[in-house]
């Protein structure tokens, strides 16, 4: 065969050109792939079978789990997916907001206990928290996807906890509401013998007659206006399995020496995994990120991506901190695939 010198610069002009192409980097467009996937791709997926874990989707796009997990956190930090709280095994499910109907397919993933939680908020449609048993009062709080929180307030000094079911609209529930504080409203209306005691030097006549204008006086809207973000009442924050156990002492110990403050904790798995909400003092002032703790010997794309995905869901900086160290080839991607986190590794 006879070696031809055009042929073989043509053949690499043409990968060369292919290359440009692929990145979109030609006439400056922006990038909208990620290795051999489109976020299009993932997006129809999603579509389609929403909602839907990355393993779902890796069954029909046969590329890297860290590719997809990426691709679906950028699209989470763009508002133009959701994620859900309920979990299939580890893997948390994908969604777009006008998918959110489609949740109840994912009810029978809960416990048996959240899933009579779920039914009884849907048959009741807005639930009052306080008279609840106990056991609902900590079920409801987990779950996020379908127990929505409303504060109420009552009056100048009383805010009572409602949650209502995510399907139910805002004027539902402000009717519902209503019936179920009426007998407390009936309560607190003042009686004749107080308005007399307070005016009883006026003829009988106008006592009845002011006596009748109060009585009869109708409940005002602002009654159940939801109170202001800084009006909400802080509940306690940290995961009861951790309260007192040495492994979290210890790690609440270890954080104030470096000026962390914890401020919120939830154990995934004991003395391994924990979601933190964190206040980091700097210079400037305190910095809050959400940071996912690991006590594990080696790190890889998936932890890392998950703890983004995690964070951009509360609309926080993201935080990566582990006992162990970073897998190397997860270490090379962290420029490329992984930015705006602070990783920390051997933490002690």
């Amino acid at each position: 065969m006879v070696f031809d010198p055009n042929a073989l610069l043509k053949k690499n002009k043409e990968k060369g050109e292919n290359l440009v192409k692929s990145l979109n980097i030609a006439n400056n467009k922006p990038k909208t792939t990620l290795g051999k996937v489109e976020k299009e791709d993932i997006l129809n997926i999603v579509r389609l079978k929403g909602p839907i874990t990355p393993n779902g989707i890796k069954k029909d796009i046969k590329v890297e789990s860290y590719l997809i997990s990426a691709i679906l956190s950028e699209l989470v930090n763009a508002n133009i997916l959701k994620i859900t709280s309920v979990k299939k095994g580890t893997s948390i499910f994908y969604y777009l907001p006008s998918q959110k109907a489609k949740l109840e397919s994912l009810i029978s993933y809960l416990n048996e206990k959240d899933q009579k939680t779920v039914a009884l908020l849907k048959e009741k449609k807005v639930i009052q928290d306080k008279p609840q048993e106990l056991l609902i009062r900590v079920s409801v709080r987990k779950i996020k996807d379908y127990a929505l929180p409303l504060n109420i307030r009552i009056s100048e000094n009383e805010v009572k906890l409602f949650w209502k079911y995510y399907l139910v609209s805002d004027e539902e529930a402000k009717d519902v509401i209503r019936n179920i504080l009426k007998p407390i409203i009936k309560k607190v209306k003042p009686e004749e013998k107080i308005i007399e005691t307070k005016i009883k030097d006026k003829p009988i006549e106008a006592v009845k007659e002011i006596s009748k204008k109060v009585i009869s006086e109708p409940i005002q809207e602002k009654t159940f206006k939801p109170i202001e973000k800084d009006e909400k009442i802080n509940e306690h924050n940290i995961d009861e399995k951790l309260i007192g156990t040495k492994f979290y002492e210890e790690l609440k110990e270890s954080f104030s020496r470096k000026g962390i403050i914890i401020e919120n904790a939830k154990q995934i798995r004991k003395n391994k995994d924990l979601d933190l909400i964190i206040l980091v003092k700097t210079s400037l002032g305190k910095s809050r990120y959400y940071a996912k703790y690991k006590n594990k010997k080696r790190n890889n794309d998936a932890d890392i991506s998950n703890a983004i995905v995690i964070a951009q869901s509360k609309h926080l900086p993201a935080a990566y901190i582990t006992t162990g160290e970073i897998a190397k080839k997860t270490r090379e991607n962290i420029n490329t695939l992984f930015h705006n986190v602070m990783i920390v590794e051997r933490f002690e």
